[in-house]
């Protein structure tokens, strides 16, 4: 096998590797968001004649750039069921934002994406050449997997996104084959996460002080997998304050309904979105904030969506409770580091409470370190973080055979 690495060396973003095998195999092909410029937006530009692409979740920084490789290749693009719907509406939605004219891509390349995409469910070997592929459940979000790829008696495993902790809607991954070579993402592989259940139980008091005070509760969340997460760990503690839905976590949970099979406690899930008020016209946005109600809204980051223009509704008592990653510079991080968000290009003050829950869908340092122990590899590339360099350290220290690849750069197996 030979491998070279296109992108997420010692960054969170744009995502990609190119494993060659008989076959040219590249798993996930992302892009990095606010990135300044085109060639700091997409990973290192692959071959023309990849033979496959293989997504493994839908989130922007693994599939943003698949239309890119439509364009250039002839690579087949193969993901799960849930992933192909879930990245043509994140697709979708990025083309709105960027504008078609600052696309690294053409329109007829994303049609062909979305209408060409051919899936494959978990567990499922498939051939091409002598290689043999096979999804994994990751147990980050609805319909991630890991990649196996088998090649003349080696294994290697990309992970992708991953998680072995259970959460409202997803088991872990319970993968613990003994693979050859790893390459793992490394988001939290310099700290750990807060045990679950005490920042569930947190997260829902802090909630019930806020509605006891006359208030809302404004929630920014991605509308992938964040945002029914959180409606699920509401509904499990809270069964009866008024919760509301606003933004593209709407088409999301639509598309979640349809693969009962990708979420666990999924009539549970069913039961909790009933009881939701959909936001689809200002009038409701105006009710949503005309009582004590907790609103679940996009953007995650506050860098746009309806959550903006909460910001300057919600009566006094109310509260922001932010429920994911914020990205450098984003409004989400300005609020935590600056107490402020930019909008039109000025600061403007928030004058609410806020607080953050790691409800992260990723490894944790102490986990990796037990997934690692299982599936015991000869190699380890660590990806997708901001210092994958110095968590490779760290996996040397531990006895592993540890990289922390630049971008661009080449290994023979």
């Amino acid at each position: 096998m030979k491998l070279k690495f296109l992108g997420a060396c010692n960054e969170v973003g744009r995502s990609g590797v190119l494993i060659e095998t008989d076959k040219k195999i590249i798993t996930d092909y992302g892009v990095k968001i606010r990135a300044e410029t085109v060639e700091k937006y997409l990973p290192v530009h692959p071959p023309a004649d990849v033979d496959m692409l293989v997504i493994t979740h839908a989130h922007l920084d693994h599939s943003g750039g698949a239309p890119f490789i439509r364009e250039n290749t002839n690579a087949t693009i193969v993901t799960t069921p849930p992933t192909r719907d879930l990245v043509k509406l994140l697709l979708k939605d990025n083309i709105k934002i960027m504008g078609r004219e600052n696309l690294p891509y053409s329109m007829n390349a994303y049609k062909q994406t979305i209408n060409k995409m051919y899936t494959t469910p978990h567990n499922r070997k498939m051939k091409i050449g002598e290689t043999d592929i096979t999804l994994v459940d990751a147990g980050h979000i609805t319909g991630s997997a890991m990649v196996k790829i088998e090649y003349k008696n080696k294994t290697l495993l990309y992970t992708g996104d991953y998680n072995t902790i259970d959460s409202q809607l997803h088991k872990g991954t319970k993968f613990d084959e003994h693979v050859d070579y790893l390459i793992t993402e490394s988001t939290y592989g310099n700290r750990e996460h807060p045990d679950r259940r005490k920042t569930e139980l947190e997260f829902v008091e802090s909630i019930k002080e806020v509605l006891d005070n006359k208030g809302n509760v404004l929630v920014p969340a991605f509308a992938v997998d964040r945002t029914q997460e959180v409606l699920s760990v509401i509904r499990k503690h809270i069964r009866h304050a008024p919760v509301y839905m606003d933004g593209m976590n709407i088409d999301a949970s639509e598309i979640m309904l349809k693969y009962p099979k990708y979420v666990s406690n999924y009539n549970e899930f069913v039961r909790a979105l009933k009881t939701v008020n959909l936001v689809t016209s200002n009038r409701t946005r105006e009710e949503a904030v005309s009582h004590p109600s907790i609103i679940i809204s996009t953007s995650g980051m506050l860098s746009g969506g309806p959550a903006l223009s909460y910001l300057h509704s919600l009566p006094p008592n109310s509260a922001i409770f932010l429920a994911g990653y914020c990205v450098e510079e984003t409004n989400g991080w300005y609020l935590m580091n600056k107490g402020y968000i930019m909008q039109d290009g000025m600061a403007l003050k928030v004058g609410l409470p806020w607080k953050y829950f790691d409800f992260s869908a990723h490894i944790d340092h102490k986990h990796i370190l037990k997934f690692m122990k299982k599936v015991s590899p000869e190699k380890v590339f660590t990806v997708h973080g901001d210092d994958t360099k110095g968590f490779a350290e760290d996996l040397k220290e531990q006895g592993y055979d540890a990289v922390g690849p630049d971008r661009g750069q080449k290994f023979e197996l």
